[in-house]
């Protein structure tokens, strides 16, 4: 009996850390930008600025950001393994941007299927996941995409579930990660709640250090309850909406989706939520594929 007891306490301890460790992965790390409070002549000189497209300048350079900022799921599987003894050898990355996280995870699982709407991001994605011979990379929107297959894991990394438009948003890319797991599957996410948005509303952040300079100017905007990110380039800014995320309402969406919400943890400024659903092993024949 203790030492049953001794056994679970080390697994919670490590369990612990593990969720630890993903929260706070760049928690303690520069980002290469320089943030101060919003400065109200820069906003007011974007204006008459030429708009470019969603990631016209930025897809280049978001590799970079990621570097910085992206939370490092795939030092989290090995513990997501272990705490619930399953294998986790075939994945699917929702929203995976460039493919940084599929790079980083391909030597470690058999397969990593990417998914991206954005052509700007999957060019540079196919670039940073030619070598890896296990990783497909294609286009599809995340809250609709049907690929007729299904895999252990799910992931939708460094808030890109933000970028829905409203409620029914959410559900349908929960409902997109659930019928595209096996039973008893695993989907993991993190998001940015109100708070943390209206937080970021009151500064700029300068990157100096890479690429083209360029500044990000947040804005949180009360009559939509959405946030703007602006990101001001020499020759035009990009325009980047997100909606605020927060518990309650994935809580909501993971019921509409049959996906159980097995657990939430911040990182500790309280920025960034991280949750981890499972799909049941008994479950409708509405929620996805047979398996």
């Amino acid at each position: 009996m203790r030492m049953r007891l001794f056994r679970e306490s080390i697994g919670n301890l490590r369990w612990w850390w593990a969720k630890y460790r993903l929260a706070n992965s760049n928690a303690f790390s520069w980002s290469g930008a320089i943030t101060v409070p919003a400065n109200e002549q820069l906003r007011q000189a974007i204006a008459p600025k030429p708009r470019l497209a969603p990631y016209e300048r930025l897809a280049p350079l978001w590799h970079l950001h990621s570097r910085r900022g992206s939370p490092r799921y795939e030092r989290f599987l090995p513990a997501m393994r272990r705490r619930f003894n399953v294998p986790l050898a075939d994945v699917l990355d929702l929203a995976c941007g460039v493919g940084l996280f599929a790079a980083r995870l391909a030597p470690d699982c058999r397969r990593v299927v990417g998914i991206d709407s954005s052509g700007l991001m999957l060019a540079e994605a196919r670039k940073n996941c030619g070598r890896h011979a296990n990783v497909c990379i294609a286009e599809g929107d995340f809250r609709s995409v049907v690929l007729g297959e299904t895999f252990d894991i799910a992931v939708c990394a460094f808030d890109s579930v933000n970028y829905v438009d409203d409620a029914d948003g959410l559900r349908d890319v929960l409902r997109t990660a659930a019928r595209h797991l096996h039973a008893g599957g695993f989907f993991l996410f993190d998001a940015l709640g109100e708070a943390t948005m209206r937080k970021l509303a009151r500064v700029d952040s300068y990157f100096l250090r890479f690429g083209p300079r360029h500044v990000m100017c947040h804005y949180f905007d009360e009559a939509t309850q959405k946030s703007r990110t602006l990101v001001v380039f020499p020759d035009g800014v990009e325009e980047h909406v997100r909606m605020p995320i927060d518990p309650p309402q994935v809580a909501a969406a993971a019921e509409s989706a049959e996906l159980e919400l097995l657990e939430l943890f911040r990182d500790v400024r309280g920025l960034r939520t991280f949750y981890v659903l499972r799909k049941p092993r008994e479950v409708s024949q509405s929620a996805g594929f047979a398996t």
